[in-house]
């Protein structure tokens, strides 16, 4: 809209609809339904379509680890590094759409595996396979990480972390604009009324 108004002069109506955002989000369940019938059933982050992708397991030091198996070749190569042999899946699990149907039996034979594993090993192996595959942090293990760091904020006493964090203008040479704190009560009422004075 912004750049039809810069070369047209004409301005335009941006609306967004909330409903029609949250439904375009069911991308994946809505197709199931529209084209299959199938009522979608809860589970968690766990893709309709696609497993195992979205599943986490639990390792044997307590660590779960989330799993986004997207192809065949990463399933197999999952299952080298749990070391389950390949025979004792083929005939069962071969295929994504085998692995979709059989979704909870296949869980329970990875679940079994990860158990018998350390999280830091485990996923050294599998990133080293190129399978995507990641520890679910707490809270306060993702906000401790290095990279969050330039999005806290801090003032009077008060924590945070910014809910904008664009960079503007998008130069390598540009800084990043300071963001203030939400203001308390009557913070700057003498500014602004000096301000609407002086005018």
């Amino acid at each position: 809209a912004l750049l039809n108004r810069e070369r047209t002069g004409r301005g335009d109506l941006v609306e967004v609809s909330l409903i029609k955002t949250a439904i375009s989000s069911l991308t994946n369940q809505a197709r199931n339904w529209l084209v299959a019938g199938k009522q979608p059933a809860r589970q968690g982050s766990a893709h309709p379509n696609i497993a195992p992708y979205g599943e986490s397991f639990e390792t044997a030091d307590g660590r779960l680890v989330l799993l986004a198996i997207g192809s065949d070749r990463q399933f197999f190569d999952l299952c080298e590094i749990l070391r389950i042999e390949r025979e004792s899946v083929t005939e069962k699990f071969s295929t994504n759409q085998q692995r979709v149907a059989g979704r909870r039996e296949l869980a329970e034979i990875l679940s079994s595996k990860f158990k018998t594993r350390d999280s830091s090993e485990l996923l050294e192996r599998i990133h080293r396979k190129k399978i995507p595959a990641g520890i679910i942090q707490t809270v306060g293990e993702a906000l401790s990480a290095p990279e969050v760091a330039p999005i806290f904020l801090s003032a009077n006493g008060l924590k945070g972390i910014r809910n904008f964090i664009g960079h503007f203008p998008f130069t390598a040479s540009a800084t990043t604009p300071t963001l203030l704190p939400p203001p308390h009560f009557g913070e700057h009422t003498e500014e602004i009324i000096a301000r609407i004075s002086s005018r």
